[in-house]
């Protein structure tokens, strides 16, 4: 599988080092935030690919960070995978209107977060060659349009 950049952002410093050993042991480069604030912050800088975000964080939340950042990201779809020990409808409903693309329940299970990673990705893919064959495609217009 593909491997990809990865934004997690959790408040709770041993989910952070838990799902930055799992990750990068699969081969991701991943980076972390403490808050939904620096998760925003962070974003801007390093373009991660995808986001597994806490929910109830100090400072911003979960769903307004995602808010926030999609925003942002105009240009390509970016898959916000929600973390949450609150497991209510909700929260549940609360994370998809805000922009999120899959839910998980902690505690994390380690081989359903790779699944929905590994499936993630297989989409971020099929994105990144229609974003290629569009540009590929503008260029042949933009040659044509010169030749005439």
């Amino acid at each position: 599988m593909e491997k990809i950049r990865i934004l997690a952002v959790d408040d709770t410093e041993a989910n952070l080092k838990l799902l930055k050993m799992s990750l990068s042991r699969q081969g991701h480069d991943v980076i972390t935030a403490v808050n939904g604030e620096e998760a925003v912050k962070l974003f801007k800088q390093e373009k991660p690919d995808l986001i597994l975000m806490d929910v109830m964080m100090p400072v911003m939340n979960g769903f307004e960070a995602t808010k926030a950042i999609l925003q942002q990201e105009t240009d390509k779809w970016l898959p916000i995978i929600f973390l949450s020990a609150a497991a209510t409808e909700d929260h549940f409903f609360q994370g998809f209107e805000a922009g999120g693309f899959d839910y998980l329940f902690k505690p994390i299970n380690q081989k359903i977060l790779k699944s929905k990673i590994d499936n993630a990705i297989k989409i971020i893919s099929i994105q990144n060659k229609l974003i290629q064959e569009n540009n590929e495609l503008k260029q042949q217009i933009a040659e044509y349009q010169q030749a005439d």
